[in-house]
């Protein structure tokens, strides 16, 4: 499978998800913007939260933990239920949760246009010079992601509560990760245990550099190694011992 066999298989899921309904693929951006404005009013309104442009920091946290959580929950069983595919056409497996994160990536940047605009009308999107390093941290974020999403496709038929075991994660990075509020807020023993949070390791960084301008610590950065490190050793692990069997425990 090429990269534009990707692309195609990509565009195929959006037609499918969206196609039928009558708003169509404005569904991709709508979700997002809704679920952003209801989000911006309870913490604005109802949990009163002071810092600047708090929209703007809900907007860039929101849509990485959605576009995360989205690429791991896709991927894990990805290889499962495509064992028929490749079975008969000798697909490498690793295509599969590449397809799902292009997936992912082509919704989230529709819905970061549309909540961008949203935002930027009621408040404004701060602009520092050091955004031109995000490009470099993003490409961390879905280098580290690829990783764990492949390993976990190829855990998932000899191991099925990996599923249930991500869903929880996910569910309680919710509310470890700062992402409705910000890292000041946090208490010090929940900061300290948070450079071993994989979603805080992944949206933090990102984050402040996007809303505030700043560059990961000393410290952030060796975390950030860290988990790429454990990620590619978790990968390469996966690939010797599991990948070569894993069509027969599907």
């Amino acid at each position: 499978m090429t990269f534009k066999e990707i692309l195609v298989l990509n565009d195929a899921k959006v037609q499918t998800m969206y196609g039928n309904a009558v708003a169509g693929k404005i569904w991709i951006a709508l979700r997002p913007v809704v679920q952003l404005l209801f989000i911006c009013l309870v913490f604005n309104n109802v949990i009163v939260i002071n810092q600047d442009n708090h929209g703007a920091f809900i907007m860039y946290g929101f849509l990485l933990l959605t576009f995360i959580n989205m690429s791991l929950m896709s991927s894990v069983t990805c290889i499962f239920d495509n064992r028929s595919i490749i079975s008969r056409f000798k697909i490498k497996s690793n295509f599969f949760p590449i397809a799902n994160i292009f997936h992912n990536l082509y919704l989230l940047i529709f819905c970061f246009i549309a909540c961008a605009l949203i935002i930027a009308l009621f408040a404004h999107l701060p602009i520092h010079v050091n955004m031109i390093f995000a490009p470099f941290y993003f490409a961390y974020i879905v280098i580290v992601l690829f990783l764990v999403c492949a390993s976990v496709a190829i855990i998932y038929p000899y191991f099925q509560d990996i599923k249930f075991l991500l869903e929880v994660s996910c569910m309680v990075s919710l509310w470890a990760t700062p992402i409705f509020y910000p890292i000041s807020q946090m208490p010090g023993w929940m900061f300290k245990i948070s450079y071993f949070n994989p979603f805080f390791i992944l949206i933090v960084p990102f984050v402040r550099l996007m809303h505030e301008g700043s560059l990961p610590t000393t410290s952030m950065h060796a975390s950030m190694l860290g988990l790429l490190v454990v990620s590619l050793i978790v990968y390469i692990i996966a690939q010797k011992k599991l990948a070569k069997n894993v069509i027969y425990y599907c």
